[in-house]
């Protein structure tokens, strides 16, 4: 998991208030982001694969998930070029990546570990 604080900390302006929010929203997020991915995989729906991983990319950007969001922008390639071969495999690393962004950011102490 690699977060780029300078990133996130640029994003808002230096707010780090407007940063936990963002944080928190991202995090409450993301189990239904994954799930709509995964409906998408079983659809065969490459427009929606390629939407929802296009959110993910930004939204993980804006808090410095350089590697979550690097995955998702793997995957909204996937979907633009309709391609699904190594789909779940990608969605199932986002999701370990997610999980460890949720466990880290829900640590009281995360500002003083960046």
């Amino acid at each position: 998991m690699q977060i780029n604080m300078t990133w996130a900390m640029d994003a808002v302006d230096g707010d780090v208030e407007l940063l936990k929010e963002v944080i928190t929203d991202v995090v409450e997020e993301v189990p239904g982001q994954l799930n709509e991915l995964r409906d998408s995989l079983q659809s065969n729906n490459a427009r929606k694969l390629e939407q929802r991983a296009h959110y993910l990319k930004g939204s993980l950007g804006i808090i410095g998930a350089e590697s979550a969001s690097k995955l998702a922008a793997e995957l909204e390639m996937l979907g633009r070029r309709k391609e699904f071969e190594n789909t779940d495999r990608l969605i199932d690393s986002l999701e370990h990546e997610l999980n460890q962004l949720k466990q880290f950011f829900s640590q009281p102490d995360w500002e003083q570990r960046v």
